[in-house]
């Protein structure tokens, strides 16, 4: 039973020290994808050289590392955003990560979780867009009910001038009919009187006679 024990422990160091020979592999692969002097790895041109290259990828998947997780812990590492880490730091990031079940665990469901986060933006921008182009339309709604109530306003001053002028016309047909009839009620009276003037005369000649 120990000499199977003894046996698992020392296949587990042989796997491990493969692991990290494979990591420590590919620092050139590093250096190849813009690495200057300065040791500095430049996320554009890793990402074009190296995650890309299908030997790394193998390499990555040989010490069950996926390329996501290789980009996450670029975007850990990078903690002022420059899109710069040291090759240094990230070749130790890659050997923790391959060391520790739990380490991967944890920047798998990170990734996850970033993946989610992408969606939630995506979604996020739709909506705001859906947002604006409502509230475009809100604002046309309320410009045409400003239009027409506008028209409105303007087609019942128009009503209401439309009636006044009715009511000054009958107002005014109701002063002429009365001065009418008051002006034929006073030529009545006035040809009456001239009749009975003319009566008159005509019998004072004749009692004169």
């Amino acid at each position: 039973m120990a000499v199977s024990a003894d046996s698992e422990k020392e296949r587990g160091r042989l796997v491990y020290q493969l692991e990290v020979r494979v990591i420590r592999s590919m620092k050139s692969a590093f250096e190849r994808a813009g690495v200057g002097e300065s040791g500095i790895l430049i996320w554009d041109k890793f990402n074009t050289c190296v995650l890309k290259d299908s030997v790394m990828k193998s390499k990555l998947a040989l010490v069950g590392i996926d390329s996501s997780m290789v980009r996450e812990l670029f975007k850990i590492l990078d903690t002022n955003e420059s899109g710069r880490v040291t090759c240094e730091e990230f070749i130790g990031g890659l050997l923790r990560l391959r060391g520790q079940a739990k380490a991967r665990d944890i920047l798998t469901l990170r990734v996850s979780l970033l993946s989610l986060l992408e969606r939630l933006e995506v979604i996020e921008d739709r909506a705001r867009r859906v947002n604006l182009a409502l509230r475009g339309i809100y604002d046309d709604v309320d410009q045409w009910n400003e239009l027409f109530l506008g028209n409105r306003s303007r087609c019942q001053e128009v009503w209401d001038a439309s009636a006044w002028n009715a009511k000054v016309s009958s107002v005014k047909r109701q002063i002429l009919s009365t001065l009418h009839n008051r002006i034929q009620r006073d030529r009545e009276a006035v040809l009456g009187r001239a009749r009975v003037g003319s009566t008159r005369h005509a019998q004072n000649s004749q009692d004169g006679n």
